[in-house]
């Protein structure tokens, strides 16, 4: 499977997105810059065993489905079987509602979704000096991301002596924002158990998963002003970082990090758990961004459900799979693009650029259908760009050669026609009105 890495793919589709919006994208120490990417197909499957003794007569279940944020585009999204409806909580997740009924003894009923996507590894370059104070964060951000919840614990002894502890007295808030990450990764280890605690219990104890990582992460946060939320979903060991898969991979832990607001910059990556700070790597897949408690999802970051009755409630059993698999068609693609930008390169190294206008056009509509997801289409594009760099001509040759064509044949039928008017004359014609015959004079003359 060919992977784009820094290769010069990114390089053409920013010249295409300048070229189509007129935009500039944002500069490494102003913004964030994507460092590889890759094209994929993940699919999420949660299941229902019901173990107990009797039927269980209704369940609702609530699967969240991935969105597009600033670096993961989601080309389609399918769902098996259809959900009853899609739903919207309070933090605008979109989420299928599937309605299972009468779920007999020993039975497991599985719902499932699949995503076509592009997920990018990010790079903020953030230059501390050029965040703003905590004063110019929007209102309404404030009011929805800095307030308690019951994995906060805001207001306890010990997250406001923790939070006084990491700042350190620091105000500028990227300098809060990283020694919170820094103090939060060094007093937690991690360890993973079956239950989510809260993030005063997790500060006293000293050790949590990657879920409680994020919530102690957020209160601190939180306890000092910044505004802070969690992401969740599912993600590929790190060791794939800017690497390939090239088969299917399991994740069946999943994964929780956070965001942080930063004034004149926005909402930017923190992973406490891995040790990521405005940075995310492309092994991540997004399904869920929430501050806190949703109405459907709980504190999940994937699904839930509910039993129409405590007591068949007490028999379900769960369990929850993503699997990762390459996009072949995308990669195709891929490096259809690139083998395009490869003989538009080569066919201008060598000055044949007479007709490489039009590849250029066939290898940005190309780049536009990847951007799409349209992949069969881009593939096609491609290579007939391929095909119109390798027809190239060198111009100034060519154009010369034509010249040169051109006047040999006009001095041809002018010399012709020279002779026959001197040697025979045409009534009714002037031979002097083109100046006249000069013996001995060039014919070129007659073009002076």
């Amino acid at each position: 499977m060919r992977r784009l890495g820094p290769s010069i793919l990114p390089l053409l589709m920013a010249i295409w997105i300048m070229a189509a919006t007129g935009v500039a994208l944002a500069h490494p120490q102003g913004g964030y810059v994507m460092i590889s990417e890759r094209y994929v197909v993940v699919r999420f499957l949660y299941g229902l065993a019901n173990v107990g003794p009797q039927p269980v007569s209704r369940i609702d279940v609530y699967v969240a489905l991935p969105p597009n944020t600033t670096n993961q585009r989601i080309f389609s999204t399918s769902t098996s079987p259809q959900p009853y409806e899609i739903l919207t909580d309070e933090w605008n997740q979109k989420i299928a509602h599937y309605v299972l009924l009468n779920i007999a003894p020993q039975t497991i009923v599985t719902v499932s979704w699949s995503v076509e996507a592009r997920v990018s590894g990010i790079e903020y370059g953030i230059d501390p000096e050029n965040v703003g104070s905590l004063e110019e964060i929007p209102t309404s951000t404030m009011e929805l991301y800095t307030t308690d919840g019951e994995m906060y614990n805001l207001g306890t002894h010990i997250v406001r002596e923790a939070a006084k502890e990491a700042v350190d007295g620091e105000t500028n808030p990227y300098l809060m924002a990283k020694r919170i990450s820094d103090y939060v990764a060094t007093h937690i280890s991690y360890d993973m158990d079956d239950r989510w605690d809260d993030a005063a219990t997790v500060l006293q104890r000293g050790n949590g998963s990657c879920s409680e990582y994020v919530f102690a992460f957020i209160a601190l946060c939180r306890e000092v002003g910044i505004p802070a939320r969690y992401v969740g979903g599912t993600a590929l060991p790190s060791s794939y970082a800017g690497k390939s898969i090239e088969t299917a991979t399991e994740d069946r832990v999943h994964h929780r990090w956070a965001e942080v607001y930063l004034p004149r910059y926005g909402w930017v990556p923190v992973d406490p758990t891995l040790g990521d700070f405005c940075s995310l790597p492309d092994t991540h897949l997004a399904i869920v961004t929430s501050g806190g408690k949703s109405e459907l999802l709980d504190w999940s970051y994937f699904a839930s459900y509910a039993a129409c009755c405590e007591d068949e409630a007490f028999g379900i059993r769960v369990g929850h799979l993503a699997e990762w698999y390459p996009h072949m068609d995308a990669e195709e693609a891929v490096s259809s693009t690139e083998r395009a930008h490869g003989a538009r390169e080569e066919a201008r190294a060598e000055g044949r650029t007479d007709g490489l206008e039009m590849a250029d056009e066939k290898l940005l509509e190309a780049l536009a259908a990847l951007e799409n997801g349209f992949f069969d289409r881009s593939n096609e594009l491609a290579d007939e760009a391929v095909e119109l760099a390798l027809a190239a001509k060198r111009p100034n040759a060519m154009s010369h050669f034509k010249v040169v064509a051109l006047l040999a044949m006009i001095s041809l039928f002018l010399g012709g026609s020279y002779l026959l008017f001197k040697r025979r004359g045409r009534p009714g014609i002037d031979q002097t009105r083109f100046g006249g015959p000069i013996e001995g004079h060039d014919i070129s003359f007659y073009f002076a």
